[in-house]
């Protein structure tokens, strides 16, 4: 886990896909939990070499923030930004 943020009723976990400093968080994985049920959000992939980075939540928007580690290569800055206003059921999806 990265991060976590309260939820009404529940919490919202980050979830790199990091293991011993190797992989890439090109869809994060966001748990959802209410109460005792437990959803699995994977966000909508994304290219270049990502890592996530944090979580934000204003109930029901919630944001992933990232960083494009090879970004630079390509002449572009490399924040990744997910975010939904509808408690997770959609994501758009910014780089700058």
């Amino acid at each position: 886990m990265l991060d976590a943020q309260p939820l009404p009723d529940g919490v919202v976990a980050l979830v790199t896909r990091r293991v011993a400093g190797l992989g890439l968080d090109r869809r994060p994985l966001l748990l959802l939990v209410h109460g005792s049920a437990v959803t699995r959000v994977t966000l909508p992939a994304t290219g270049g070499d990502v890592l996530a980075r944090s979580l934000e939540v204003a109930w029901p928007r919630i944001v992933v923030r990232a960083a494009d580690v090879t970004a630079f290569t390509r002449g572009e800055e490399g924040v990744v930004t997910w975010e939904s206003r509808d408690g997770g059921s959609s994501w758009s999806v910014t780089r700058n």
